[in-house]
């Protein structure tokens, strides 16, 4: 086993952004300033922000990060707190308090809720997706995301055998495989540890490769890049040897399917044009020769790190009082909430299950440059820029159409293209540029030119394409096409016109379902008959050879859902063509609608006045949200399976409603509520009778009964200062304090090596 035994001095809490400040904390960045820096939310500055871009999507929901949860692997979160108000859906433990990362079967099994007695894993957790208002302090970036909490590590450090487990175990609550029960998915992890070790060779480390696994299974891992830049100062942690520039970007930061996130320095100010790569976040490339390589280029992007102010714990700070602190631990979950947000709006705007990848692509690709254009070894792809990145992630692309005037031209005349009534669905948007090819040739048009000109000296038929392209560079997915015929001058009979394609079509068309299509609506100008239909269901350039015939009508089976392309061919009986190219949505099949059964308390049970523990089940298709109310008045809502409730009536009735995509259900419970000695006496007035029988009563949730945990000694504070706290190793680091003084603590390292966070 190897232990690192740092300095004393103050490094931090042996963690990315966990740092000590000598001097008390200068005036500091809420997270108000933060979220509207990367345009989560509105600001005088950056009126163009997520939540006013969903209404673009015609959505009541804006885009908060709902429907998914973020997966905070820290020293714990401290879920009582205001800000994380039902938000924590499940937790683990794989710190080296824990038995379980020296176990061979760890506590997958387990109800675990960490707690926090460091204060890091709160401040990131409430970064990521604190709920904000009144005394909870500022809101994070997703708040509405839900929160599952891995405890990897204690107030004195970790091991990289705890981080892995950790990972795993995330992996498995997805796949069901622990006793947490919903239907919330970890979208996204966010990671501010690091393995130290050096990594030279462009090869996996156990830890990298377990980030690889996770991507795979549909996680995007978004960690810290480490605090070991040029200019560290008193911030540390994530350094693997030596420090400074030359330093490398360790694992699981290092890992090319991650999304590694460096800081930027705020200035406590939302303009981005003021913000600049802060000098302790860590440079890349990984490893030092691999520039040219994309694939080891780290880091990836920068968000807002320094002098980060958040939630503390209570064992901290008191919920009161907020931390603040600066490193790209404070980065990181600015990154890892957006990525939730992109992930929802991805889910709202597409058919097509978002993936990891997609969401790294948008995230880096709209990322605004802080340097050099391009990836920078600093900065990476760039700052990142949460309206952008939703924008490009729900775009629509726009649809070319135009007309040609005269439709049936002769040798020489002048022909306009009009193509003023193409459109851009997205009410945001708007059409950019017109590119035309002619007989081959390509013509580009900006959005003040939608007509060209053009005369036609050849006689026979002329294809013309269009493509628009909007002002986000979305391009139209087929061109519009139509085909002109040329006669001669004054040749009457020579002159033919090209049929109007219309295409009607069944209304939805799902996967696996018969769906009919119809070309009996087209007509040809010139009265001639239509004789032939061809049609294109595959997309592939080509006409189904069984779909070429003389009827206009046909059937065709999707077996996959998504966006298809459609194309149709309609000949007239001079051979003069047409096509049509159309965008189907193809569906899945409606989900099931869920089922809900209320276990506690049931129908005719007794209840005394106060707070009763109301649980249930859940069976059928995927839920949304549970609704609780009790006589027809709403109490709240939940992604939990169990609620309190308080009830003073002499009779009450609970409802608890699962509102999921395949629909809604409803069951509800009648219970009398009654002090126990008026039921007592009422018990005696009736005589014998009841002798012996007892009114039956509502169980309370086992879930209200705490686990018994390792009890830990409390710092004392008085007068400010924090004592020391001591084990039988010598590993020493500092935290910070309320009025940001400095403090030593010592700890012993039990996994395979002791590590710091990057």
């Amino acid at each position: 086993m190897t232990v690192r035994r740092p300095k004393r001095v103050a490094l931090g809490l042996l963690g990315l952004g966990l740092i000590v400040l000598v001097a008390l904390v200068p005036a500091a960045s809420a997270l108000d300033v933060s979220t509207k820096a990367i345009k989560a939310v509105g600001s005088d500055t950056y009126p163009d922000n997520v939540q006013s871009y969903a209404e673009q999507l015609e959505d009541v929901n804006k885009l908060d990060g709902r429907g998914g949860a973020i997966a905070v692997l820290d020293t714990g979160v401290d879920d009582d707190h205001p800000t994380f108000k039902n938000a924590f859906v499940a937790g683990a433990r794989y710190d080296s308090d824990c038995q379980c990362i020296r176990d061979k079967e760890p506590l997958s099994r387990e109800k675990i809720d960490p707690d926090d007695r460091d204060g890091h894993g709160t401040h990131v957790a409430s970064t990521a997706l604190g709920r904000g208002g009144g005394d909870a302090g500022p809101r994070g970036v997703a708040p509405g995301a839900a929160l599952v909490d891995v405890k990897i590590s204690n107030d004195v450090g970790f091991s990289v055998n705890g981080l892995t487990k950790g990972i795993d175990w995330v992996m498995d609550y997805n796949e069901g495989d622990t006793n947490w029960t919903g239907n919330t998915k970890v979208r996204t992890i966010v990671v501010s540890f690091a393995d130290v070790e050096p990594q030279d060779e462009r090869e996996y480390t156990p830890l990298m490769e377990k980030v690889r696994e996770a991507t795979e299974a549909g996680i995007l891992v978004v960690p810290a890049a480490g605090n070991c830049g040029p200019d560290s100062g008193n911030v540390s942690g994530g350094c693997t040897e030596g420090g400074g520039e030359a330093d490398r970007i360790p694992a699981p930061a290092a890992t090319p399917e991650a999304l590694a996130v460096g800081a930027v320095d705020g200035n406590d100010t939302v303009r981005r044009t003021q913000h600049t790569v802060a000098g302790y976040s860590s440079r890349g490339p990984n490893p030092a020769d691999s520039a040219d390589d994309e694939t080891w280029r780290k880091p990836d992007v920068v968000a807002p790190g320094t002098n980060i102010t958040a939630a503390c714990p209570e064992a901290v700070d008191g919920y009161d009082t907020d931390c603040t602190r600066t490193g790209t631990s404070m980065a990181a979950p600015h990154v890892g909430g957006l990525a939730m947000i992109v992930w929802q709006a991805l889910d709202r705007a597409t058919e097509e299950q978002p993936t990891p990848e997609r969401v790294k692509d948008l995230l880096t690709q709209t990322a605004s440059d802080l340097g050099e254009e391009g990836w920078d070894k600093a900065a990476g792809y760039g700052y990142v820029d949460g309206y952008e990145a939703v924008v490009e992630a729900t775009n629509t692309p726009p649809d070319p159409y135009f007309e040609t005037v005269p439709a049936d031209p002769e040798a020489g005349e002048e022909v306009t293209l009009d193509a003023s009534d193409s459109r851009d669905p997205d009410r945001r948007d708007r059409i950019e540029r017109y590119i035309w090819t002619i007989d081959g040739e390509r013509e580009e048009m900006t959005r003040e030119q939608p007509r060209l000109y053009r005369v036609f000296n050849e006689t026979g038929s002329h294809e013309i394409e269009l493509v628009a392209v909007d002002s986000h560079g979305r391009t139209s997915t087929e061109p519009f096409v139509r085909t002109i015929h040329v006669s001669e001058s004054g040749d009457e009979e020579a002159s033919t016109q090209a049929p109007d394609v219309e295409l009607t079509h069944a209304q939805p068309v799902r996967v696996g379902e018969e769906a009919w299509f119809d070309l009996a609506n087209s007509t040809d100008p010139d009265g001639h008959e239509l004789v032939s239909f061809a049609w294109d269901f595959q997309a592939n350039g080509s006409f189904e050879p069984d779909r070429e015939t003389e009827a206009a009508n046909t059937t065709w089976t999707f077996e996959e859902a998504g966006e298809r392309n459609l194309q149709v061919e309609v000949t007239d009986e001079t051979d003069a063509t047409s096509r049509g190219t159309v965008t189907l949505t193809v569906e899945e099949p409606p989900p099931e609608p869920p089922e809900v059964a209320i276990t506690n308390p049931q129908e005719g049970d007794v209840v005394e006045p106060g707070t009763v523990n109301v649980t249930w089940l859940a069976s059928g298709g995927p839920v949304d949200t549970f609704g609780v109310s009790v006589d027809e008045v709403a109490v709240d809502e939940t992604r939990n399976t169990f609620l309190e409730v308080r009830l003073t009536e002499e009779d009450a009735t609970i409802a608890v409603q699962a509102n999921g995509p395949g629909g809604t259900d409803v069951e509800r419970v009648n219970v009398t509520v009654a002090e126990e000695e008026s039921l007592e006496r009422s018990s005696a007035d009736e005589g014998d009778e009841e002798v012996g029988s007892n009114p039956p009563r509502a169980t309370s949730n086992p879930d209200d009964e705490e686990q018994a945990s390792e009890e830990r000694s409390e710092p004392s504070r008085e007068g400010g200062e924090q004592e020391p706290e001591t084990a039988t190793n010598g590993t020493a680091d500092a935290q910070e304090t309320p009025l940001g003084l400095t403090a030593v603590l010592a700890g012993v390292g039990l996994g395979a090596r002791l590590t710091r966070r990057a």
